[in-house]
């Protein structure tokens, strides 16, 4: 696979290109939500998420290494967890993207992929995060955000304490982090608004983000490398949380409260790759539609064809098997 570091030119013929590469790349699950472009689109910055350091023998000591079956069981159990949260709650939520596809398309996880991807309207996204925080939830699991320092991302993930993965390409003080599931907030915008420069000026907060807690010595050629190498101790400079934060308020201020003469909205979501797919029409989404995902009924978009075909295009096309390479994540458990 050509990972790198890749220089757009402008032209919206190259950025729509690499777009439909992208969409390729994750409708096979080999693609993970941590692009970061420059705010005039001239730079991506790509980190493949089936790449994974090697968990460190300290930090892993007493416990056992899970097979790709048991990551992605501890991963559905942290899903059904969520989900029982949400229904006792009154909380809203949609499987997004490739969990969305695996569940249309395989009526579970894409067989060689194990992430979970769940969008979550903000208000509800907010409720949840004050649940957790005020201690009103009786789990066993962690909600990490960088609004209490556990998360070096924007949006928020729930984890299992008592598992332990490293991602690769991220620096040792913030690579460590137990099997999660993302969470990912969606703004309520009127048709009428123009998310052009708050997308773009996210996109530069991610660049930041992600050069200053990158592990300089590590890339996915040697061009990323040097690049990597020469932007970091610039870069470091940036408190990763601040980056977080600034994207989240961004974010958070484009949402709207549900209109009263019953106007149209769409939703947005910043953390989307390119301006053109972080665009949903409200009907799309809701209301939810129920689709299996591993032998449970889970809320999924309304609109799945339309919505995946938004996302990825020819979603029922599967890829060729030579291009079905297991991504799966490296992970131990304190529990046997």
């Amino acid at each position: 696979m050509d990972s790198h570091l890749m220089v757009a030119e402008k032209d919206g013929g190259r950025v729509a290109h690499q777009a439909a590469r992208r969409n390729n790349m994750h409708s096979r699950g080999e693609w993970r939500q941590f692009d970061a472009y420059g705010g005039d689109n001239s730079i991506c910055f790509r980190q493949e998420y089936h790449l994974f350091r090697k968990v460190s023998a300290k930090r892993t000591a007493g416990m056992h290494k899970l097979s790709m079956d048991e990551v992605k069981q501890v991963e559905l159990d942290i899903l059904l967890e969520f989900d029982h949260i949400c229904a006792e709650h009154g909380l809203t939520y949609l499987l997004g993207y490739g969990t969305a596809l695996g569940a249309a398309r395989h009526g579970g996880f894409i067989p060689w992929d194990d992430d979970v991807d769940v969008i979550m309207p903000r208000d509800d996204y907010e409720r949840l995060f004050l649940l957790f925080s005020e201690g009103s939830l009786e789990t066993g699991l962690k909600l990490t955000s960088y609004r209490d320092g556990s998360s070096i991302y924007n949006f928020m993930k729930l984890t299992d304490p008592r598992t332990r993965v490293e991602e690769t390409f991220v620096g040792d003080d913030y690579s460590s982090s137990g099997l999660w599931i993302d969470i990912f907030p969606i703004e309520r915008v009127p048709l009428s608004t123009d998310s052009t420069r708050t997308y773009r000026a996210c996109r530069r907060q991610y660049l930041l983000r992600e050069l200053g807690v990158g592990d300089p010595n590590r890339g996915t050629s040697s061009a990323a490398i040097l690049v990597k190498r020469v932007l970091h101790p610039i870069s470091k400079r940036h408190d990763p949380l601040d980056r977080a934060r600034i994207i989240d308020e961004k974010a958070r201020a484009l949402n709207m409260k549900p209109p009263k003469d019953g106007s149209r909205v769409e939703w947005v979501c910043i953390d989307d790759l390119t301006l053109s797919a972080s665009r949903y029409p409200d009907e799309m989404l809701f209301p939810p539609r129920l689709l299996d995902f591993e032998g449970h009924e889970l809320p999924a978009p309304g609109a799945i064809d339309e919505y995946l075909t938004h996302c990825y295009g020819d979603w029922r096309q599967l890829p060729p098997e030579s291009e079905r390479i297991p991504h799966f994540t490296e992970a131990y458990s304190s529990e046997e």
